[in-house]
This record gives structure tokens, C-alpha cells and sequence, in this order.
């Protein structure tokens, strides 16, 4: 992983404080500048009937509002600027894991190397992809490890290399957000089109039920899903994987093509997304890299 990363994710969490404390002052100048207009009607002919000298607040106010308004402007494109670095080094992302994991209660650990931890790095990433805890496949990512559910360490290092590409994807549609519709319109041309559709509509779906939904051939049904999942064919990252033999879902790339491909074409026949809460995310704050929320 690298100081780098965590040194631009540190910087990236400054910011992102400093403008929460930004935003909140701007609210208080507000408010006393609403209150102000409201008042200063009353207080100058006040002044006026008691025979004395009035001074005006607002204009004072106003200046302050501007002043923290360009503050804040330059805080979000210092964001933006660290937004877009920071995907920059997830995008070619390595992790210092150990040569075999530790198994521990059903679980595979892979502790950094040396004791590193990344706290900001992974703070960072649960905030800008809205996944919270930071899950892909199986594979938990965590501040000093990796922890892993799988039945042994053969598999436990796949779901790892998968959950570290499927980072990098990310991370490169963040930087060239025109991959997604590319992907879209590639589905939509697809001869299997039908099947994307029904797969992106569920939360899984077998083989089987594919072959009934779309009237084609069982065989063809397993060569349009073989096709989904082939990285060769697919970049930066097939938008579908088997989850078991048999059945297929989206990856966490796939769940942003769809979102995206529903944008573009409409629901299929009113079909309605069917994926878990807690790994949706915001495809157009993604790709902006929008600080509303952050």
C-alpha cells in the first residue's frame, strides 16, 4: 500500500473536517445575517427618534460570509485535487501482506508486513466508496489486515487478488468515468443481452432459472455467463462472477455498470433492483468525487 496513499488519505481527512468546521460557520453567519436584515429596519429608526449614532452590522457580515464562501471553495478543490490522487495510487494498489495468512476462527488474517497500518487509508476509502465496513468478496479490509472468510488458504488468496482488482477498477472508473457507459453500451449490443438483464435484476440467479426467463439454450445460457466473468473481455472488470457453481451475480463494478445502464435504457419490464443496502453506493457522487458528504 504504500506511505503515499496514507499521507494523501491523511491530508484528504483534514480537509474534509476543516470544511465540516467552514460549513458550520457559514450556517452561524447566515443566521445572524437573516436575523440582521430583520432587525436593522428597526435599530436605524430607533437611532434616528433617540438622537443616536447607528452602525451597521451587515455590511461587516456580508464580508465575513464571502470571505469563509471563498475559503470554502478553496478547501473542495483541494479535496477534488486529493480525491483524484488518491485513486491514482488505489489504482495501482499493493498490499505488504505476509507469504501465507494466519487462520483464526474460521477466518484467514493477512497482517501487514512489519506491523504497517493504514488507518486514514481505509477510512478514506470506506467514505469515498460508501462502504462501510470495507467488504468486497468476502475480504474485510482493515487498518493493520485482511480478514478473509473461505474454506482455505488457496481460496482465501483468490477472494484477495479479486477484492484488491476490483479496488483498482474502482478506481480507474473514478478517474475515467466514460468506461462505465462504454460497458453499458457494449451490454446493450450484447446478443445475450437478456441474460445482463436478469442477472442485474437480482441478487442471484442460477443457470437454470436463466434458461427459462430468456427461452435459451441451457448451454448457452453457461457460454453468456462465462463470457460476463472473463477480465479478457471485460475492463477494467467483469461486471458479473459465479457465486457458487451454478449461479451468478454483479461484482461491486457490476452494480455500478448497472446503475449506469438503468440510467441510460430504463428498467427492463419494470424490474426492480433487488441488491443489499449496505453495498449500494451513489454512482454520480462517485464519479464526480462530490465533498457533500464528506
Amino acid at each position: 500500500m504504500g506511505y503515499s496513499i496514507e499521507e494523501i488519505a491523511s491530508k484528504w481527512l483534514a480537509k474534509k473536517e476543516e470544511r465540516a468546521r467552514i460549513l458550520e460557520e457559514l450556517k452561524e453567519i447566515e443566521e445572524r445575517i437573516a436575523l440582521t436584515k430583520k432587525m436593522e429596519p428597526l435599530e436605524r429608526e430607533y437611532a434616528e427618534i433617540a438622537g443616536l449614532q447607528y452602525k451597521g452590522v451587515l455590511s461587516e457580515l456580508e464580508k465575513q460570509k464571502q470571505e469563509l464562501t471563498e475559503e470554502l471553495q478553496a478547501i473542495e478543490k483541494g479535496q477534488r485535487q486529493l480525491i483524484r490522487s488518491f485513486f491514482e495510487e488505489v489504482k495501482r494498489l499493493t498490499l505488504p501482506l505476509p507469504s501465507r495468512p494466519i487462520e483464526k476462527d474460521g477466518l484467514f488474517i493477512f497482517k501487514y508486513r512489519e506491523e504497517e497500518k493504514f488507518p486514514s487509508t481505509i477510512t478514506t476509502l470506506e467514505e469515498l466508496l460508501r462502504l462501510k465496513p470495507l467488504v468486497i468478496d468476502d475480504v474485510t479490509f482493515k487498518e493493520d489486515c485482511l480478514e478473509v472468510k473461505a474454506a482455505e488458504e488457496s481460496e482465501a488468496k483468490r477472494k484477495v487478488i479479486s477484492a484488491v482488482k476490483a479496488l483498482r477498477s474502482l478506481a480507474e472508473i473514478h478517474l475515467s468515468p466514460q468506461l462505465v457507459d462504454s460497458i453499458c453500451e457494449k451490454l446493450r449490443r450484447d446478443r445475450y443481452r437478456m441474460v445482463w438483464e436478469i442477472i442485474s435484476s437480482k441478487t442471484h440467479v442460477t443457470l437454470e432459472e436463466l434458461s427459462r426467463q430468456t427461452g435459451e439454450e441451457y448451454n448457452k445460457v453457461v457460454q453468456a455467463c462465462y463470457d460476463l466473468t472473463r477480465e479478457r473481455l471485460w475492463k477494467p472488470f467483469p461486471p458479473v462472477k459465479k457465486r457458487e457453481r451454478g449461479v451468478y451475480e454483479l461484482t461491486l463494478v457490476g452494480r455500478i455498470v448497472s446503475k449506469r445502464y438503468y440510467e441510460i435504457y430504463g428498467q427492463k419490464g419494470g424490474t426492480i433492483q433487488q441488491h443489499p443496502s449496505s453495498t449500494s453506493m451513489s454512482l454520480n457522487r462517485f464519479l464526480r468525487g462530490n465533498t457533500d458528504e464528506n
